[in-house]
């Protein structure tokens, strides 16, 4: 029993530090922190105002703000896009690639073929999961490194067109996966005379 206790109290504080991040006495939500705040402080449209962040200096460099968040560049891009240009513009990307996704859901659920139904569902379902993933992160709840689908541009991009590729081939004609054609034997026909 106590087992399922010490269990429990694990799973009750990782779900605190997952929406509190702040509380973490090891620093772990400190990417978390910085996102919430870069978001706090982002607009509809147009460049987000003070971060309340002290100006740091690398070699007498002065850091811009989205720099203090790690990997700003990568997996926090669309953050750094909702500070710089607003909330409108990612909320534009995400409807677009919703309706990419939502396409290629029924694409796969017209398909004839139970092979290119599978193949076409495993690379929405993904993409859709790496989306949700995605979008958590950069709104702060840091579950994992997730990046947001076609956004930006390493190999993970790559990645995500082939998989695409792959499931529009197979709504295409088919010619990558075909369900194997059984032939149906036929009875002899007697011959009357």
């Amino acid at each position: 029993m106590s087992g399922c206790c010490w269990w429990l109290s694990i799973m009750q504080r990782g779900w605190q530090i997952f929406l509190h991040p702040e509380i973490d006495p090891q620093g772990a939500g400190y990417q978390a922190v910085m996102a919430r705040r870069i978001l706090g402080a982002s607009r509809l449209m147009g460049k987000g105002g003070d971060l309340s962040i002290q100006p740091q200096t690398v070699w007498g460099r002065e850091l811009l703000p989205e720099m203090m968040l790690p990997e700003w560049n990568h997996d926090f891009l669309p953050t750094t896009m909702v500070y710089k240009l607003g909330w409108l513009p990612y909320l534009l990307l995400l409807a677009v690639l919703a309706v990419l996704l939502l396409w290629m859901l029924r694409r796969c659920a017209c398909q004839q073929s139970q092979s290119g139904k599978l193949l076409a569902l495993a690379v929405v379902l993904t993409l859709a999961v790496q989306s949700a993933f995605a979008a958590a992160l950069n709104l702060g709840f840091v579950l994992f490194s997730a990046q947001l689908p076609l956004v930006t541009g390493n190999l993970h991009s790559m990645v995500d067109c082939a998989l695409i590729g792959l499931a529009l081939s197979a709504f295409r004609s088919e010619s990558i996966l075909r369900d194997a054609v059984v032939p149906v034997p036929r009875p002899p026909q007697t011959q009357t005379a």
